[in-house]
């Protein structure tokens, strides 16, 4: 249901704040480039973002085409074709229907980056793998792979990761019975802030200020169990994380997205095997879309979610 596996050492805590109880979780800030691990020198910019999805825009003209970033050039497992990969059981909003066909954010990102490339429709070939065996440097069936991989989760993986495509902001998830204006406005003033403090415990720290101690709860299952049994009223996950919950559970739903605090959203990107040519001219065509405002129009059409002030 959830990406337990690649947020495991994210802390999930719960603070009572008047009536409200929350239950956050911290992240370590994505990188800012896109790296190729066998030579670190090799870097690209990566997206950053103020609000979920919407890559910020690098200053300056749009990145200019690598002059060996065509298809014929690029060293693809096929000559001559684009092998993407996802996993075996892909799902809205990142894939809807056959990947070939476009639909859903991961599937229009991958042909935008095709078509980047050079690379006509019937030239691109998707297949499935397995995410774990991906990021254990299992790539030899596919030249990249977007399966909702963060940069945060690659970090130390023996694989190349590409520029981001979606900034993964913290979203909050509510009851859907919760659907009261003064129930809305009673959770969103109360943006945490964690912190780690010296000792080691977490603390939740409120926009104005005030300081509260913060409990434990063991996983993102029990903070939701704790969403469902009313001992909380909201629950703040990765967005990529509460999408997949709300779709499991139709007992809760996505209320928005917290606006970014200092900072930068994780970001999803491409992964490829390590040392791989097509690193640099994948995160090139990335980088190109987003400051011709492309990768945030894919966003906002597969991913709509509002962010709340």
């Amino acid at each position: 249901m959830t990406r337990q596996s690649s947020r495991s050492a994210a802390p999930f805590v719960a603070a009572l704040l008047g009536a409200v109880l929350l239950v956050g979780c911290a992240r370590p800030a994505a990188p800012a480039t896109a790296t190729s691990a066998s030579d670190p020198s090799v870097t690209t910019a990566s997206a950053s973002a103020s609000s979920p999805g919407a890559a910020a825009t690098p200053q300056g003209a749009p990145a200019a085409p690598l002059a060996d970033c065509t298809a014929g050039a690029l060293p693809t497992r096929t000559a001559g074709v684009l092998t993407v990969a996802t996993g075996p059981a892909p799902a809205a909003p990142w894939v809807v229907g056959d990947p070939a066909d476009g639909q859903g954010l991961e599937a229009a990102v991958a042909a935008a980056v095709a078509r980047g490339l050079g690379y006509t429709d019937a030239q691109v070939r998707w297949v499935t793998t397995d995410r774990s065996a991906a990021t254990a440097g299992g790539t030899e069936a596919f030249d990249l792979d977007l399966d909702r991989f963060s940069a945060a989760e690659l970090a130390a993986a023996p694989v190349d990761v590409s520029s981001g495509y979606f900034a993964d902001a913290d979203a909050v998830l509510v009851p859907t019975a919760a659907t009261t204006p003064a129930e809305v406005a009673a959770l969103v003033p109360l943006r945490l802030l964690e912190v780690a403090a010296a000792d080691g415990s977490t603390v939740a720290v409120r926009d104005d200020g005030a300081v509260v101690t913060a409990a434990t709860v063991a996983d993102v299952t029990a903070a939701t169990a704790a969403l469902r049994d009313g001992s909380a009223d909201g629950v703040v996950l990765p967005l990529t994380d509460a999408l997949a919950v709300a779709a499991a559970d139709p007992a809760v739903r996505v209320l928005g997205t917290l606006a970014s605090s200092s900072s930068q959203p994780d970001q999803l990107v491409a992964l490829l095997a390590p040392g791989s040519a097509l690193t640099p001219c994948v995160s090139a065509v990335l980088d190109r879309l987003r400051v011709e405002g492309e990768v945030d129009r894919l966003a906002e059409t597969w991913v709509p979610v509002t962010v709340l002030d």
